[in-house]
């Protein structure tokens, strides 16, 4: 208990509740919020937050030095680890991608895998049978406003 009463003597009050912020931020998991993940992530910040930190040993006592330190270091953890979270793997945006494409009927076959493309010519396309019958429809072309035939030999000027 001596080192206690001695630690609360040579602090003064503000030095005590920085302390005190600095334990329970590396005693809970405190997380940095969304906005911050930039800043934090940023190497000028980083570098300006060592010096800070660094310069706390000639200011403060140097217990509470040190716990800025563990508080630094587990920032910059967090930070890391929250930018990993927003950044998602390869394997994630691909399931995330075959979620959001699966057809409303639920017939989305995850062995078969279809395109909705295909799915929509197996249902509106008539099938191609080698045989003589008549279908009722003719193909057409869009008007092509006074285009020219790539196939003819004319000079185009």
């Amino acid at each position: 208990m001596n080192i206690y009463k001695d630690f609360i003597k040579s602090t003064k009050t503000h030095e005590s509740l920085l302390a005190v912020l600095l334990i329970i931020y590396i005693i809970f998991d405190i997380q940095t919020p969304v906005n911050m993940l930039n800043l934090a992530n940023n190497g000028i910040f980083q570098s300006i937050l060592v010096i800070l930190v660094i310069s706390l040993f000639f200011y403060v006592n140097p217990i509470i030095s040190i716990l800025a330190i563990i508080a630094l270091f587990l920032f910059f953890d967090r930070s890391k680890n929250a930018i990993k979270n927003f950044n998602p793997s390869e394997n994630n945006k691909f399931n995330d991608m075959i979620n959001y494409n699966k057809s409303s009927s639920n017939n989305y076959n995850l062995d078969n895998q279809s395109t909705l493309e295909e799915q929509m010519v197996e249902k509106m396309a008539p099938a191609i049978i080698d045989n003589d019958k008549i279908y009722s429809f003719q193909p057409i072309t869009d008007k092509q406003h006074n285009a020219k035939n790539l196939n003819d030999h004319d000079e185009f000027s």
